[in-house]
C-alpha cells in the first residue's frame, strides 16, 4: 500500500513538473514575441498609396501578452484544474479585445506586406496559444489521479498532551 501511494505521489510530482515546464515555455514564447514586436515588421500601403513601415506588434502586443500571460504565474505556482481552466478561459476575451484594438488601424490599408520579424512574432504567439489551449490540458488529462494537490509543509511543533 505504501509503495502504491509513493508511486502515485511520484507520478503526480512528474505531472506537476511537466505542467510547470509548459507554463515556462508559454511565458518564454510570449516574452520573445513581445521583444520582437518592437522590430519593424509590416509594410503598409494605404488608399493614397503611401507606404510606411510599422512595428510587428509594439505596445499593444506587449500589453496583450502581459494580460494573457499574467494568470500563468498562478498556474505555475499551483498547476491544478481550476487555475488552468481560468487561465484558458481568460485567454479568449483577452484575445478578442486585442484583435479589436489591433485591427482598427489597418482597416483602411490597401496592402500589407509581412517582413520576417512579423512572421516570427506571429509564429511565437501561435505557439503560445497552441501550448496553452491544447498541450497543457492534454498533459493534465492524461494523468489519472485526482486533481493535483501540492503538499504543503506545515512547520508546527508536535502536539503535546498535558495531563494534570
Amino acid at each position: 500500500m505504501a509503495a502504491e501511494s509513493a508511486g502515485s505521489e511520484e507520478r503526480e510530482h512528474a505531472v506537476v513538473q511537466r505542467l510547470r515546464r509548459l507554463v515556462v515555455a508559454v511565458v518564454v514564447c510570449g516574452g520573445l514575441a513581445a521583444a520582437l514586436g518592437y522590430v519593424d515588421g509590416l509594410v503598409v500601403t494605404n488608399s493614397l498609396y503611401d507606404r510606411y513601415v510599422v512595428p510587428s506588434g509594439g505596445d499593444a502586443l506587449t500589453m496583450y501578452l502581459l494580460a494573457l500571460l499574467l494568470p500563468g504565474s498562478v498556474a505555475m505556482r499551483q498547476p491544478r484544474w481550476p487555475q488552468l481552466l481560468l487561465w484558458i478561459l481568460w485567454a479568449f476575451p483577452c484575445t478578442l479585445l486585442a484583435l479589436l484594438v489591433e485591427i482598427e488601424p489597418f482597416r483602411r490599408a490597401v496592402h500589407i506586406e509581412l517582413l520576417w520579424p512579423a512572421c516570427v512574432v506571429y509564429a511565437l504567439v501561435a505557439v503560445s496559444w497552441l501550448v496553452l489551449l491544447v498541450v497543457i490540458p492534454v498533459v493534465r488529462m492524461t494523468h489519472r489521479s485526482p486533481p493535483l494537490r501540492l503538499r504543503r509543509r506545515v512547520h508546527l511543533p508536535p502536539a503535546r498532551i498535558w495531563r494534570p
